[in-house]
């Protein structure tokens, strides 16, 4: 960019003349410097497009795997997503901010895989409460009719 920047103002400096002509530079640099902006802005767009659509298809297995309970533990999870971060340092597409646009992904991928995780376990502890309970509400039942048994014994044989 630079080498042709400079290269175009030094062929209108050769063949500018008049007293307008440090006017025309100036407006030169600026529309230079718009330009590259405006290319600095598409290129880091068309960077988080294309990290996002990498991104989306290559994690769809892990997510599968993650959302069919494929996963025993946590850390087999996070295993899997740091091999997943490096394979898309490696091959992710190329571009400015790239890295920062992937370690995002990969930080909300680990958040959203541990909230589900834990969802998962309060489901299961939800699950043995209301197991427990039951039990505890079969238990108390056979006590109070064992009570009532014996009390009704008790009283037959004082009869």
């Amino acid at each position: 960019h630079k080498a042709a920047k400079d290269e175009a103002i030094s062929f209108f400096v050769e063949k500018s003349m008049g007293e307008f002509q440090k006017d025309f530079l100036n407006d030169l640099k600026s529309k230079f410097k718009q330009k590259l902006n405006v290319i600095i802005a598409d290129n880091e767009l068309e960077t988080r497009r294309a990290c996002s659509n990498f991104l989306r298809e290559n994690y769809g297995e892990i997510e599968k795997k993650l959302k069919s309970q494929g996963f025993e533990h946590f850390n087999e999870f996070e295993t899997e997503l740091r091999s997943f971060q490096q394979f898309i340092l490696e091959h992710g597409p190329l571009g400015p901010g790239r890295r920062e646009i992937m370690l995002e992904f990969v930080k909300n991928a680990l958040s959203d895989g541990a909230l589900y995780f834990l969802n998962t376990v309060v489901s299961e502890l939800d699950l043995q409460k209301q197991m427990s309970s039951e039990t505890i509400r079969k238990l108390e039942s056979n006590i109070k009719e064992n009570k009532d048994e014996m009390i009704q014994e008790r009283e037959s044989l004082f009869k």
